[in-house]
Parts: C-alpha cells; structure tokens; sequence
C-alpha cells in the first residue's frame, strides 16, 4: 500500500576466503547484476476483450479474467507511481523486454532522500544506517520493482550494510519472492545447495517468474555471510480461494489457513490501495465494487500473511531481520511494516525505491521529494530501461 507520491517531472559458517570467492566482484564494486533475460517482463497479461461498464453485473469467466489483468501488475509490485506503473503496464502489454543493465545506467544518479533530515544523501547505506535508532533497525523493510536492476543493487547493498553493522546478531533476510511453504528448500540452500537446485525445488518460473539472476548475488551473499533466507509469502492456491470467495465469504477449510489477527478496518489503507488500482480499473472500463473489494482482500491476505511469517522467524530466532517485497506493499508503511509492527511492537524501517528524471547537476528532477508518511528513505534512481524484443 502507498501514499500518493507527488507529481515527477519528468548455512555453517565460512571463512572470509570462502566469502570473498563466492560473492565475487559485486560484492565489493557495488556493480550491476548480470543482464536479466527478464521471461516473465515479456510474458503478456491476461487480455479482456470486452469490459463492462462500471456497475454492471460481470459474468463469472469475464470477472476472473479482469481479476486476473489486474492481479499481474499488483502481485509483482510493478507500482511506483501512476506513471511508473503505466510504463511498467505497457512494457509488459507490448512485449518489451528489459534492457541490460549496463551500459546505460548511470550510477551517478542516485541520492538516499532522508526523510526525518530531509535532506538529500549520498547513497551509502554502510555509512548513513550508523545513524539510525538501532530498535529500529530490528525490521528492515525495503521496497522494489521486481525487473529493475537498480532496485536489486540497492538491496543488496543495504543487505551489506545491515550485515556489518552489527555482526554478533542473527540477521535473516525475508522475501516475498518465497513462500513460507518453501522453507526447507531454502535451509537445503543455505547448507551447500546449489542455486539451480533451489530454483527447481520452489519452482521458480511457475512461481515468481522474475529473472533469477537479479536476485542470484543477494542470495549467494546472504549464504556466505550467514543470514538466513526466509519465505515469508503465502501459497498460491489460498490466493485463489481469496480471489474466488473473498474474505468475508471464505470456507472453514480456507479461513484456518488465514493468519491470526488480521486487520481489515483500516481505512486509509483502503483508500490507498484504491487510488492506484484505480488507473488499472479504469482502463479496462471499471470494475463493480465487489471486484474492488476481492481485489483488496488479496491484497490484504498478501500482506498479513508475509508479516505474520517476519513476526512470527523473529520471536522464535531473535535478531533483526531485512524484509525484500513489492513497492506496493511497503511504501506509506501502512502495508508490511504496520503489519510486522503490530505483531512485534516495533517501528520498522522503511526504504523505498523511486524512478525519476534527473538535472544536469545531477539531483533528481522532481518538484519536492517524498515525505515521512511514504518512507524513512526515499532512494531516487534513474528510470528503468526497457527495449524492444528482437
């Protein structure tokens, strides 16, 4: 979930040896990832040929379709703003394929916006983190665009960071891009498994979709440097049972597989989440208010199971932990980290990915930057590139 952002213009242990050949060379260059073959950025959306207009009854094929159109964009966390999303939508309509990461990225164009100092920084986690309450530190939750190379530096970067800045305590890394089902694949992981065996075990293409090799050094470096992978998302097939009953509407047999305590008054989350799917709704011709409300259920059972998951690693472990999700269900902090911190009477930290234009002196091109209500910090990139396919 997230507050309107303003206008843009625009495993055992190992010795450091064995870390050191394992992470490679962008564990301490900080450069971009491999290329993304990016499958799933091609792979076209669910089309709907013909939509109802707004209010009218939906036959029940035609509302799976629509749920299922607009479901692609918000399980991924493709949204940034409206026009971060449009860009996203189309490149996945058209069939444009993301391009590689390097030469075209210019790492100059990067500031950490300090929401509490507002002011501007340079984008050097290891150094600003020093400065952070540390019980604020025991959730980490950072946002990102799941095909954007530039957002997967910068996790791994922060990852780095969160590992040095306090070695004796456990660190665990929690991902939405795991479910919690996948757990005993990633311990296997961590204990000397292979990453192409891990990407068979959860199914990887079926399940994410997203190019492994965007995510392949965050994980080989949380595997040398014993931080624990954790699955915090919920299976697919409860996803399914939301989106066919809703939650108010749910069997005995779906509820028990709901997490405990879940919050479904909360209205600016509501309405947060209406203001961007709106956009969506609104270019297939609108949807009935009864495909909003299972739209927002979904959402919902998304972000209360993966806090439900964090809370649940980190009363048993202790530590701290630093959770990876969709810009959608981090910013405005009302999504995973209200979520988490209800369940652990904590304030997580909140970072945030943003994709603008930028000045020829080299500050992003924005009329005012993000407020405290979207994130501690807002890291300002270039946009993504896209291409066409060949």
């Amino acid at each position: 979930t997230r507050a309107r952002a303003p206008r843009a213009r625009h495993a055992p242990r190992r010795t450091r040896a064995d870390r050191a050949s394992r992470v490679g060379a962008w564990d301490t260059a900080g450069s971009l990832p491999p290329s993304p073959t990016s499958p799933a950025a091609s792979r076209a959306p669910p089309s709907v040929r013909a939509t109802p207009a707004r209010g009218m009854a939906v036959p029940g094929v035609l509302r799976v379709a629509l749920l299922a159109a607009l479901l692609l964009p918000i399980a991924h966390g493709l949204i940034l703003d409206r026009r971060g999303a449009a860009l996203q939508f189309a490149a996945t309509t058209l069939g444009l394929q993301l391009a590689p990461p390097s030469p075209g990225y210019d790492l100059s164009n990067e500031r950490i916006f300090d929401t509490k100092r507002t002011s501007f920084l340079p984008p050097k986690p290891d150094k600003f983190l020093k400065g952070v309450d540390s019980e604020r530190l025991k959730v980490v939750c950072v946002g990102e665009v799941h095909t954007n190379p530039l957002h997967h530096r910068q996790e791994f970067l922060i990852l780095k960071a969160m590992r040095e800045y306090d070695r004796d305590a456990p660190l665990a890394l929690g991902l939405e891009m795991f479910q919690r089902t996948h757990q005993p694949a990633l311990d296997k992981y961590m204990v000397g498994g292979e990453l192409a065996a891990l990407k068979q075990d959860v199914q990887w293409a079926n399940e994410w979709g997203f190019d492994l090799a965007l995510y392949s050094k965050i994980f080989a470096y949380a595997k040398a440097n014993d931080v624990q992978l954790v699955g915090l998302n919920c299976p697919r097939s409860l996803i399914q049972q939301v989106t066919k009953t809703g939650l108010s509407k749910a069997p005995p047999s779906v509820q028990k597989l709901l997490p405990v305590s879940m919050v479904l008054n909360d209205e600016d989350h509501r309405n947060a989440f209406i203001s961007y799917i709106t956009p969506f709704a609104d270019a297939h011709g609108g949807l009935p208010p009864e495909a909003i409300d299972r739209l927002y259920d979904v959402q919902l059972t998304w972000e209360e199971y993966m806090s439900e998951t964090a809370a649940s690693y980190i009363k048993r472990h202790g530590g701290r932990m630093l959770v990876l999700a969709g810009t959608a269900h981090i910013s405005g902090r009302r999504g995973i980290p209200m979520r988490i911190g209800r369940r652990l009477n904590v304030d997580p930290f909140c970072i945030v990915p943003q994709s603008v234009e930028w000045t020829p002196n080299g500050l992003p091109d924005i009329e005012r930057p993000l407020t405290s209500d979207y994130a501690d910090w807002v890291w300002y990139t270039q946009k993504e590139l896209v291409k066409r396919s060949t």
